[in-house]
Order: structure tokens, then sequence, then C-alpha cells
């Protein structure tokens, strides 16, 4: 901008307009039956012509307004920026579908039967945002630094009276290795502390819930004529609003021994408030929820990432990076003030992310007839579960649902370690991860099957002979479904430490790809999830006890290659 030093502004506008256009034509298909003599001994035809064909059609429009600012004056550095962005996006879908085409060679929607299954449906879709950013910058000759920054965002998702949010952040920072009175320790490169605190917004829930929308339903007779019906969609919220995050941050980066050693500390504590969720409703009202903002949660940690160089020459290097990452996420608060919603498996005091069953503790043996009839009429052979009643209270030693414990699906820690090793034209990387704590729901343990009437897993179960403590006794009364404490067979700890990629290279001399007219060529070889250290058994212990991904192990080979 003229007349005004380190003021610059700019405007971006974008529309883009899209359509689509599918379309799916299906015919029957025949089935043959070979004889004994290998004849063709009957014919079946399956399925019927179907047409179905759907087109949309819509554009989005984004606009931004940027001015920024930057100035310095003598070791005073700072800039300013303030932005105006809107997004707007609006489609609509049309469709119809026909069957029982009298003849296949003409794939269109005239050509279907006049039949009860033609059927056609349209819907638009819109969403729109506006929004203002702010950010203030401050630097004292790299000594101190500060920053300052908001939003201002509305979002067509809430009731116009809940649209705008408000989302403030300040962030401080000094570099204590600039300081005079630093400068006597020599072996410091770099020492920097700050801190942070912002609010973040989130309106990631589907639109016009605060609207009651309606759809069309069954039709019912009325006058001896059908009348379709109209159906209310859901229970609207006029108070949904924004999601909000605060999150307080305290750090530290280093450096010494001319960067040999350096590194970050961070630590956080995180609380998001009214959480857009579905609330559970009571069958009674004839809906199954309503999306609200309720309760908070709370996270904090501490991250750590280190970089040390142990050896560095010309022919011989070698570095090791590290992260190491703690966290504890727990539910504060619920909505109505309740304590545990054990429909969405949501309980005060744990994460997020839980399950909800009896802890397995063994198998009852021989000799524990009295204490395992007891405790609930078990018999040698059935599942023993823990006694989660306190001592002394009535429920001690009678099973019952109270026993039921929470299983933290959330790791209690992760770290990894990366390490580079160069001699010469050979290069050595190895990475090593860990995962330790989780609880997964192995689906292996559900292919056992009790009543023995049927194929099932090789499991190692109990019989008099063979006092296991893994799986229960076979019984021919039992199903996988009706057998009350199958499911406490399922939740194991799945912690793991895995050396999950192995890197073997070589780059050829420059004497000899200058020959070959290319600048640089590699040739390397990785083994992928070769090495894990767990007690999951069975299935790879990433895969959250699913069985569909077995763990893999890759052998790769390539080369890089630069003219």
């Amino acid at each position: 901008i003229p007349y005004v030093d380190g003021l610059k502004f700019n405007a971006l506008f974008s529309y883009v307009r899209g359509a689509n256009h599918s379309k799916s034509f299906l015919t029957p298909y025949s089935l043959y039956l070979l004889g004994d003599d290998g004849s063709v001994a009957n014919e079946r035809i399956f399925g019927k012509t179907s047409l179905s064909e759907e087109m949309y059609i819509g554009h989005n429009m984004t606009s931004t307004l940027t001015l920024t600012y930057n100035k310095k004056i003598k070791g005073h550095s700072v800039s300013g920026l303030l932005v105006y962005e809107q997004f707007e996006s609006l489609g609509s879908t049309l469709g119809a579908s026909r069957t029982n085409f009298p003849f296949t060679s003409i794939d269109q929607l005239f050509a279907g039967g006049d039949d009860e299954e033609q059927s056609n449906w349209g819907n638009p879709s819109q969403d729109a945002r506006k929004g203002f950013i702010g950010r203030f910058n401050y630097d004292y000759k790299g000594k101190y630094l500060a920053e300052f920054s908001f939003r201002y965002d509305g979002s067509l998702k809430f009731h116009p009276d809940r649209r705008w949010g408000f989302f403030p952040s300040v962030s401080l920072g000094w570099r204590l290795s600039e300081e005079a009175f630093m400068k006597k320790f020599s072996n410091l490169d770099n020492l920097k502390v700050r801190g942070s605190y912002g609010i973040l917004g989130n309106d990631a829930v589907g639109g016009w819930q605060w609207l009651t929308n309606y759809s069309f339903g069954d039709a019912y007779i009325f006058n001896q004529a059908p009348i379709k019906s109209i159906v209310s969609g859901g229970i609207p919220n006029v108070d949904l609003t924004w999601e909000k995050t605060s999150t307080w941050n305290l750090g530290l980066d280093f450096s010494i021994l001319r960067n040999r050693i350096s590194g970050t500390i961070d630590t956080y504590i995180s609380q998001t408030s009214d959480l857009l969720l579905p609330s559970l409703l009571p069958s009674s009202t004839g809906y199954a929820s309503v999306m609200q903002n309720i309760g908070k949660t709370e996270n904090k940690g501490i991250e750590v990432t280190l970089n040390t160089i142990w050896f560095q020459n010309k022919n011989f290097s070698w570095n090791t990076d590290w992260t190491y990452s703690l966290n504890r996420e727990k539910i504060k608060a619920l909505n109505s003030g309740v304590t545990r919603d054990e429909g969405n498996l949501w309980f005060v005091g744990s994460p997020t992310q839980v399950f909800y069953d009896y802890k397995k503790i063994g198998i009852w043996q021989l000799g524990e007839e009295v204490q395992a009839k007891a405790f609930g009429g078990f018999k040698p052979g059935d599942i023993k579960v823990a006694d989660m009643s306190p001592k002394g209270s009535e429920g001690e030693g009678v099973f019952s649902t109270d026993d039921r414990v929470i299983f933290s699906r959330v790791p209690k820690y992760t770290f990894g370690i990366t390490n580079n090793i160069i001699y010469k034209n050979f290069d050595l990387m190895f990475f090593i991860y860990g995962r330790i704590g989780q609880y997964v729901k192995d689906a292996y343990t559900q292919l056992y099957k009790p009543s023995a009437l049927e194929n099932s897993a090789p499991v190692n179960y109990w019989t008099p002979e063979n006092p296991s403590n893994e799986y229960p006794r076979p019984n021919s009364g039992y199903s996988t479904n009706s057998y009350l404490l199958q499911s406490s067979l399922a939740f194991r700890k799945a912690s793991f430490v895995k050396i999950r990629d192995i890197t073997l290279g070589y780059t050829l001399p420059k004497e000899w790809t200058s020959k070959m007219m290319v600048q640089k060529l590699r040739i390397y070889c990785s083994l992928n999830n070769f090495i894990t250290f767990t007690d999951f058994p069975n299935y790879d212990p990433e895969s959250n006890g699913s069985m569909d991904f077995p763990l893999a192990k890759q052998v790769l080979f390539g080369i890089n290659l630069s003219l």
C-alpha cells in the first residue's frame, strides 16, 4: 500500500463449480448346474434389470482479504495480520431409479417398468462460514518474543443467536541464551522458555440441527387413498453452539555442545467444554438421541524430543532422535451432573475411549467348588472374574453387575527411537516404536465356541486333566452369545515394542556414477515389522484387536536415482 511502509494488502477470490453424474445399470445373471455327465442340467436366473441414476451440481465460493504489516525499528520488530474470510457451498442432488426393464439393450429410465419399485429422490445441501483473524507479533533482539492472536468465526451450522464464537490466544517466549549473564556458559548454544494459552473452536457437527427436519415416511390409507406420512427427523436444539478447547502450554527449547544435543520439552493442560455429542434419550420420546453441548474433558501430559549426535566425522556419523509422549485423559463432567453414561461408555474420571466389562482373573479350579458356588453358582471350569466390591460391603464375595471394571483403550505412554548411521557409502537406519498400557478387545477370543457343537478356534480350554486358566470348559448348554462371561475373555493388554523399520543402503561412488551419467545412485533394502516384542497373541497389537490385520512383515528392495 503506497505511503505506508511495510503495509500490504492482498485479495483472493475463488469460485469452483462442480457436477457429478453416476449411473448403475444391473442386469440378471444365470447360474448353470452341471449334471453328473458334465452336461448342463439346469439353468437358474437371478436378479432383475434395474437402473439407478443420480446427478449432483453445486459450487463453492471462497473470499479472503488479507492485510499485513511488518516494521523494524532498531532492535524492535513488529508485525501484524488481519484476515477476513468467507466460504459458501451450495449443492443439489437429484436421482431416480426403475426396475423390470423388458429388455437390456436400452439403459434409460423411460424404458423401465411402471411398477411400485420406481423411485425418485432429491435433496439440497448448504454450508457457509465467515471469520475474522488477527495476529500481532513482537520481537526484541530475538530475546523477548510475544504473539497475540484471535479468531472470530461464524458457522451456519448453529442458530443465528449462537452462531459466532471468539477464540483468542497468547504466547510469550524468552531466549535466555541471548542474555549477557548466560554467555559464561560456553557450551550452551540455545536456551528458550516459552508459554502459551489459547482457545480453539470446533463446529464438526451436521448442519441444521437447530431446525426441525422432516422426511416422508410410509403411506397410510385415508378415504380409500394412500397418503404419505411426514416424519420428524429429530428434536431440534437451538442452543447448540461451538465446542471449545482451552490449552495451557509451557515449553523449553535447548541445544548444547555445538548442537550435538538438542531437544524440546512441552507440558500441557487442555480442557474441552461444550462437547458436541449425541445425548441418549428415553425410548418414550420416540427418538434415540439429540445433539447437545455436553460435558467437559481434560488432557494433560508431557512431550519430549531429543536429538543426539554421537559421532560425526568425514567417514562415520551416528545420530539418534528420541521422542516420548505421556498423556492423561479423563472426563470431568457429563450432562445434567450425571457421573456415568453406560450406553456411551462415558464415566467421569475415566478416558473417553474405554471398555466396560468383567475382569477375568482365571478359571475356577478343582478344589474351589465351595468358593465358586458361593460367589455366583459357578463350577470348576467356569470363568473366574474379579470381585470388585469393597471389603466389608454387602456385595463382597457375591457376583453382580457392580463387578464390572473400566479398561482404558488409551496408552499410558508412547515412544520412538530413530537411529541413523553412516559409514562411508553405507547407511543404516532403524526405527523403534512402543505403545504401552492400552487395552484392546481381541476378536480372536470370541471364536471359541463353548458349546463344542461347531468348529471353534484351537484354544487351551479347561478340563479336569488340563487345569488351564485361559479358556473355560466346553459346555453344550452354552453358546457364545448366551454365556454371560464370554466377553471377558477378550480384554487384553496390547503393549508392544516394535523395530518397525530397518533400512540398509549403499550409495555408489561418484567415480562410478559419473560414467553412467547420473548424479547419485543408491540401492537399499528395508525390513518392515520384522521384530515385535509383545504379550498380545495371534495378531498385530496395533490392530485394536481386529482379525482383519495380521502382523504383516515386508522385505523391500529399491533404488534412489538422481539424474
